[in-house]
């Protein structure tokens, strides 16, 4: 490949970012409570 290897799926790639975002929603979220209740 003169361009390099797909990003979207290697090195990386969709599956792993999706995968980040979810798993740093989830913890703003129990943060976010955390932080109501002790208030």
């Amino acid at each position: 490949m003169g361009g390099g290897g797909d990003y979207g799926v290697f090195a990386e790639g969709r599956y792993h970012i999706t995968k980040a975002i979810l798993e740093l929603n989830e913890w703003l979220a129990k943060n976010k409570e955390a932080a109501v209740q002790s208030e």
